[in-house]
């Protein structure tokens, strides 16, 4: 069985999965004032949350918040038991972080973080050292 993944860990290996990999977002042009639409899975690529789930392509039609998911689903049915612990608002933060593109640089391989994402990340990293202290 794995180990519970900590929410800094989980912040970490996000940031690193996505330097290689590119974001589970589709362009929706009926949506260009909010950007591109989240999905957990989608021309397989992931989401940040869709990375957590037993059977992401399950979900490839979802689109909507991390909290309406495990309203729907019991997260312990859904997620890899590493991530079941984690709380909804650890899962939508990380999530959050994901979706924005002002965050994220594209690159040929993946993503990099901007410089608005590198000072949300070491914020995040401040907020979860004192959530796991």
């Amino acid at each position: 069985m794995a180990d519970n993944i900590t929410p800094m860990q989980f912040l970490d290996e996000t940031v690193k999965y996505y330097k290689t990999h590119k974001r589970g977002i589709k362009i929706d042009p009926s949506m260009s004032v909010s950007g591109p639409v989240c999905t957990y899975f989608y021309r397989n690529k992931v989401c940040a949350v869709g990375r957590c789930l037993i059977n992401p392509k399950r979900f490839k039609s979802n689109q909507g918040d991390v909290y309406d998911l495990f309203s729907t689903y019991p997260k312990e049915h859904i997620l890899k038991p590493e991530y079941v612990h984690l709380s909804t608002g650890v899962l939508e933060i990380i999530q959050d972080l994901h979706d924005r593109n002002i965050f994220w640089i594209p690159t040929k391989r993946g993503n990099k973080l901007s410089e608005l994402g590198v000072i949300h990340y070491e914020t995040l990293k401040k907020t979860f050292e004192s959530y796991e202290a």
